[in-house]
Formats: structure tokens, C-alpha cells, sequence
């Protein structure tokens, strides 16, 4: 397996000092490994990708943008219309994650995305080479090198499963004090029958099926993939339906494509409850920290004309607010903040994604039995 220290020592040694991406888990042993001086972990991989080009424009050296290949289709717009050969003209080191690779057992929201990553590189003009724990570090990073300075275009290494060195997993680590699933908890115990839930992908989904799967709940849409759009789910379906609609989000993924609070407050739906549970971090793929402490999402809620906007804190504050929360006028967003970690051995939903579909969209009434 390959070494990450080792291999950031070599990408530094080829003049690849600056690092910009959104994490991913395929990589996270890489990202632990970056030096925090010269690493930024970007909003979405768009964002990621144009900060790179900053950073090129500045200094003449070529960056780093690190991501999963889910996130290709945020990269495409800036990568196509601004760093590409024929626009700027801005040579771009990209390390991807390889998840849904064919003939990988993976997730299914990752297949689709697996089998087109390399066409989807090949389309963008985007030369790559698969890197997997057998690689000779040295020859692929100088091989990237070389080609970057003699075509003077962006190189990507596709990142296959299992490349890096596992850390050793502490399971001494102590419980949070306040923790995400002991919040969502106490948010879904006082949600009726009645309401309907779309919650964002990664570790909030996966908690909830674990803490509702006993209670035969239909009326939940997991989102599997499509990190940064739950918000968005919630507010095509509370606009076309009649039940309160709550979107379970994260800080990360409301970050990612924060601009859907201005949507969703310009159609003022009365019947959307945004709750976000805010640890700071990209707990899914990792636990690198994202911007959700060092900003305020309920005072953003609040400059995007949401109605109202709540915070909490602590168990005690979470109890005091909920009441006044679900008796506002949508769109109204809570926002909870909470230590990081998750359940230990949190599964994944046992129904496949159409499953899951046709269960709630039956518990709406669309749909007959």
C-alpha cells in the first residue's frame, strides 16, 4: 500500500505545493497527510478547482485539486470554461477517488458514477493514469510532472480503493457529549405521523434508518447521493404537497451549494423545516473540518429572509427550542450543533434505492400498493 506521508513528501519534491479539494473517504489518509499551510478544503469541488486557478494566477505553480469522482460533476463547469487548454489555459494536478469502480462491490449511488469517471476525464481533455496500492509513487507523480510541464494540461491520477495506508482505528475514543444521533432523536420523537423527511446523504441518513428502521417509518427519503441537494428535494416536495416537510442537512452539505437557501426562501414555503446538524466536519468521509464553526448558518438563514431561524447548543437548549421550532412559520431552520462521530457500526438502508422510493412516495399516497 502506498505510504501517504511518503507520497506527499514526493508531490512536494515536484513542486506540488498547494492543495484544494472537497474530501473523500477513498483519500482521507492522503488528506490527514496535507500540510495544513498550504491546504484548503473547499465548499464544493467547483469552488475547489477555481481557487486552484487563483493560486496558479498568483504564483505560476501548478495546484492540486483533490476529490470523489462523485464530485466530477461540480468540477466540470470551471474545469471546461475556465482552467481548460482552450480557455485559461491553467494545468491542474487532479487526485480523484475512484469509488463505483466496475467490478468493485460498492454503494449504488456510486455505479454510475464508476463507470463513466474515466470516459468523463477523457471528454474534458484530461489525461489520467489508475493509481493503486501496487503503483511506484515516484514514477507516477514524475510521470504527471513531466507531462503537465511539456504539454503544459492538467493530469489526473484516478485513485483506486484501498491505495492508502489504513490508520489503525482507535475504538478507545469516548463518546460526544451532546452527539448527532442523540439530537436527531430528539427531533424525530416529537415529528407526527403526518410529516415527511428528506435527510442529506452520508452519516445523517445512515443514523436515521438505523434509529427509525424498528419503526416500520415510510414517510423518510434517504439520500443516498447528491451531496449539497436535500434542500432542494425538500423544497420540490413541500411545494407540491400538503404534509410539513423537514430536510435533515448537514454543515457540509449545506455549505457545498449554500445558494439553495435563496431559492427556497424566494417560494416561502410555509410547510419547510430545515433542520442542519452542524459538527464542523465532513464526518463521512474522514472528519476534516468544514467552515460550520467559523460561520453562523442560522444568521445566513436569517439574511436570506427565512422567517424565522433557531440555534442550539446543548441537549438543554435543543429541548427548550424544538416547541417554538415546530410552531413557526416555514421556511424555518434550526440549526444544532453537535461533536463529531457517529454511531459505532452504523449500517446502511437494507431496501435498494428504488425500494426506498416506491416506500415513500406509497406512504404520500402517489403511489398504490
Amino acid at each position: 500500500m502506498v505510504n501517504a506521508d511518503e507520497f506527499v513528501r514526493i508531490l512536494k519534491e515536484q513542486s506540488f505545493e498547494f492543495f484544494c479539494g472537497v474530501p473523500d473517504s477513498l483519500l482521507k489518509v492522503l488528506i490527514s497527510a496535507l500540510p495544513n499551510e498550504s491546504h484548503i478544503v473547499a465548499a464544493n469541488e467547483g469552488t475547489a478547482l477555481s481557487i486552484a486557478c487563483g493560486y496558479y494566477l498568483a504564483t505560476h505553480k501548478t495546484p492540486v485539486v483533490y476529490l470523489q469522482n462523485s464530485g466530477l460533476g461540480n468540477l466540470a463547469n470551471p474545469l471546461a470554461s475556465l482552467s481548460h487548454s482552450s480557455v485559461f489555459d491553467i494545468p491542474v494536478l487532479y487526485i480523484i477517488g475512484w469509488r463505483g469502480e466496475p467490478g468493485i462491490s460498492d454503494e449504488p449511488q456510486h455505479i454510475v458514477q464508476g463507470e463513466v469517471s474515466e470516459r468523463f476525464l477523457g471528454l474534458l481533455g484530461v489525461c489520467h493514469k489508475v493509481l493503486d496500492a501496487a503503483s511506484n509513487v515516484d514514477e507516477e507523480i514524475l510521470s504527471a510532472r513531466k507531462f503537465i510541464k511539456k504539454n503544459h494540461k492538467s493530469y489526473a491520477l484516478l485513485v483506486r480503493k484501498n491505495t492508502f495506508i489504513i490508520p489503525h482505528d482507535d475504538t478507545s475514543v469516548s463518546r460526544p457529549v451532546f452527539s448527532r444521533h442523540e439530537a436527531m432523536s430528539l427531533v424525530t420523537e416529537s415529528l407526527s405521523a403526518d410529516d415527511y423527511v428528506v435527510s442529506t446523504t452520508g452519516m445523517i441518513s445512515r443514523e436515521l434508518y438505523e434509529l427509525c428502521k424498528n419503526r416500520a417509518q415510510k414517510n423518510y427519503f434517504y439520500t443516498l447521493g447528491s451531496m449539497g441537494h436535500a434542500s432542494q428535494i425538500a423544497l420540490g416536495l413541500a411545494l407540491n404537497c400538503k404534509h410539513r416537510v423537514f430536510v435533515f442537512d448537514g454543515d457540509g452539505a449545506f455549505i457545498m451549494h449554500m445558494g439553495g437557501v435563496a431559492t427556497i426562501s424566494q417560494m416561502q414555503p410555509k410547510n419547510y423545516y430545515h433542520i442542519v446538524f452542524n459538527n464542523g466536519a465532513h464526518d463521512s468521509v474522514g472528519g476534516q473540518a468544514t467552515a460550520g464553526f467559523a460561520i453562523s448558518i442560522r444568521d445566513i438563514a436569517l439574511a436570506a429572509a427565512y422567517p424565522n431561524a433557531f440555534i442550539a447548543k446543548s441537549r438543554k437548549e435543543l429541548i427548550e427550542v424544538l416547541p417554538a421550532f415546530f410552531d413557526s412559520r416555514g421556511p424555518s431552520l434550526l440549526e444544532i450543533q453537535v461533536d463529531r462521530g457517529a454511531q459505532p457500526k452504523v449500517g446502511r438502508p437494507h431496501e435498494s434505492p428504488r425500494q426506498l422510493k416506491h416506500l415513500f412516495m406509497k406512504a404520500l399516497g402517489v403511489l398504490g400498493e
